[in-house]
């Protein structure tokens, strides 16, 4: 569980990745096909943080929408009651690794996910896009989006393979599969999700990226968040010169990873 320092900084940094996400995809948020603008939908956002992608839907769908975010940390939750909550944004905890409640059941046009599956180690990827895909309404679509870290690429220095090596220490502490991204499209399609498509995109830091400098502060202050994750499940171990080391790196080599978005509608 995240401590509240924990939590605030990983606010801070998903505010941060998610502009820079959005410049790299043209602005886009939902790239499955769900009309938004000015509908009244219901829409659930899992692995939520303090409610900042469900604020930006908020002011695209109708007045009379149901906006639901779901994520297991309280602190980050009570952070996006003080910020999103005079929107009548809902805020809940839970594991995604879990059932969900009876009343969030087959009740949502759209169940967005980003960045948060390596979370779903203790149930495993399938039982987790389960567990989402039981959220939707007949006809609703589950949308998810990660990215494959993965050491080995030929453009990979030893400053980057090592931060890869923490990235891939970290999701397998936490009991998952480190390419888990890859079992994604299997996973919707034995949760009975029909129409599914994968899309991929390069995800691209330093050199060559959109913003180099940007990019790289962003991969960057993700040590930090790992580095204390690592600790509190007994594994305290990072050079401390990573940071500056892979700055460095970035600039000169850059690094680009595949972004898959899958997704996947209910009959």
């Amino acid at each position: 569980m995240q401590t509240p320092e924990q939590a605030a900084a990983e606010v801070v940094f998903m505010a941060r990745q998610h502009r820079y996400i959005q410049k790299e995809l043209g602005g886009l948020l939902i790239l499955a096909p769900v009309e938004l603008p000015g509908r009244t939908l219901s829409i659930l956002d899992v692995g939520c943080g303090d409610g900042l992608v469900l604020s930006e839907l908020h002011a695209q769908v109708g007045a009379e929408s149901n906006l639901v975010g779901l994520d297991i940390n309280p602190a980050a939750l009570a952070q996006g009651e003080t910020t999103y909550g005079k929107k009548g944004i809902k805020l809940l905890q839970h594991d995604m690794n879990d059932p969900l409640p009876e009343n969030l059941q087959n009740s949502f046009d759209l169940v967005h996910v980003r960045y948060s599956l390596y979370g779903a180690g203790r149930s495993g990827v399938e039982q987790v896009i389960k567990n989402l895909a039981s959220a939707l309404k007949p006809g609703g679509w589950l949308q998810v989006q990660e990215i494959d870290v993965q050491a080995g690429h030929s453009d990979h220095g030893e400053a980057l393979t090592e931060y890869i090596g923490l990235f891939t220490t970290l999701i397998e502490k936490m009991g998952n599969d480190a390419k888990f991204v890859l079992k994604l499209k299997p996973a919707f399609e034995g949760a009975g999700l029909i129409d599914v498509k994968v899309s991929q995109y390069d995800a691209k830091f330093g050199k060559d990226a959109i913003d180099a400098d940007e990019s790289i502060e962003i991969f960057t202050h993700s040590i930090p968040l790992m580095v204390g994750y690592l600790k509190q499940l007994g594994v305290a171990k990072a050079d401390s010169s990573l940071h500056e080391r892979l700055k460095a790196e970035l600039a000169v080599k850059g690094a680009t990873f595949p972004r898959y978005v899958v997704m996947g509608r209910k009959a």
